[in-house]
């Protein structure tokens, strides 16, 4: 009985063993499976609409590589030379002879050897930016303007996103140039101690700014740490508080006079000088009409006059009856306008009319001589 037992067993094994070699056979029918070394690492940069990758391959017998993505949709064959296996190779996809669009993808990357033999797959899960992440982005918002001479002082709100890096400011300079300058985010960052915590507030201070011409800015995003294009919120325009934009621009008048040598023009009005004898605008003492017409060289929203007039140098020339008036479609069209006004100083706020010329208008009559230091009209670029 013993014997007959072992016999059966024996024979079980041998059959499992033969059962066995079915299985490796299946495998084995066509020779054995031979493996290519696989891309070692992936480094990914990625761009709006463009993508680069910085791979190694340490494998020396590797000679094709093929990427795919979009589920296999779409693939890039590349020839891969005689490396040293620590130095990477670049591939850029997309603005150049290969298209992507904006989306995440999963890229398979295989690799072959001159025999046919491949590698097994490796993974690398990337996105590419575009349209659709910018259209997303907001801009900073801003708490408070305060504008002083030639300065702007911006306080911001905290940045809205964690992929901010900055803030471009776009402005024209006193020295009449378009300057576009980028501002980091941390370096508008001030930190206060408050009974032993630390606060955190935003500033940013411009200098040399003409205050009489547009400011706008916009944010930059950097949406990951190593992607090569930065993107933009849409440019907005800052709402800086009324300044004079008459300031250094020129006048022309109707007449003037010349006293101790100097030409008593209309410029002098402009030149920022609210006091003296040699910067103010004088006219002839003919009792007819005068006028000085400024050219802010560009068109603004103007909301404001004020004026520093000489009333005591003869007691019967007060100049009571004047216009302030802007030119609008060629026609001037009143925005003061005074029948018995006679101390120095005037300052008129009015409905904002966009305008690129402004006319002070005195009407002919007896002792209408005009004495004025300084004309200035505020208001702000029109949109």
């Amino acid at each position: 009985m013993k014997k007959i037992l072992y016999l059966f067993c024996l024979g079980l094994l041998v059959w499992s063993c033969e059962k066995m070699n079915d299985t490796h056979d299946e495998y084995l029918k066509n020779g054995e499976i031979v493996y290519v070394g696989k891309v070692d690492s992936v480094i990914v940069y990625p761009g709006s609409e463009r993508i680069v990758f910085d791979y190694w391959i340490g494998d020396p017998r590797v000679k094709t590589l093929k990427m795919y993505w979009a589920n296999k949709k779409d693939s890039l064959t590349i020839n891969v030379p005689e490396h040293e296996p620590e130095i990477p190779f670049t591939i850029q996809i997309g603005k150049n002879d290969k298209t992507i669009t904006e989306n995440t993808f999963t890229f398979e990357w295989v690799t072959w050897d001159d025999k046919g033999n491949r590698s097994i797959v490796f993974e690398k899960t990337a996105t590419v930016y575009g349209p659709r992440y910018n259209e997303r982005l907001n801009n900073r918002v801003i708490s408070s303007v305060i504008a002083v001479g030639d300065s702007i002082t911006l306080n911001w709100s905290a940045s809205l996103n964690s992929q901010e890096i900055g803030l471009e400011m776009s402005y024209t300079n006193t020295s009449g140039q378009k300057v576009v300058e980028t501002i980091d985010s941390e370096d508008i960052i001030v930190r206060t101690e408050v009974s032993g915590v630390i606060k955190e507030s935003y500033v940013m201070k411009l200098r040399k700014v003409d205050l009489a011409q547009a400011v706008s800015y916009r944010t930059v995003y950097l949406p990951e740490p190593t992607a090569i294009d930065q993107f933009y919120a849409k440019k907005q325009n800052i709402e800086l508080p009324p300044v004079n934009v008459a300031l250094n621009k020129t006048a022309t008048q109707s007449d003037f006079i010349n006293s101790g040598g100097v030409d008593l023009v209309g410029n002098l009005l402009l030149d920022g000088i609210t006091s003296g004898n040699t910067s103010r605008w004088v006219t002839d003492d003919s009792h007819k009409e005068h006028w000085v017409i400024i050219d802010l060289k560009g068109e603004y929203a103007v909301n404001g006059v004020k004026m520093w007039r000489d009333v005591s140098s003869n007691a019967a020339q007060l100049q009571p009856q004047f216009k302030v008036q802007a030119d609008v479609g060629g026609n001037w069209v009143d925005l003061v306008s005074e029948t018995n006004y006679t101390s120095a100083i005037y300052d008129k706020q009015f409905t904002a009319t966009v305008t690129s010329k402004i006319r002070y208008y005195v009407p002919a009559y007896t002792n209408n001589r005009v004495r004025m230091f300084e004309l200035a009209v505020y208001g702000k670029p029109a949109d």
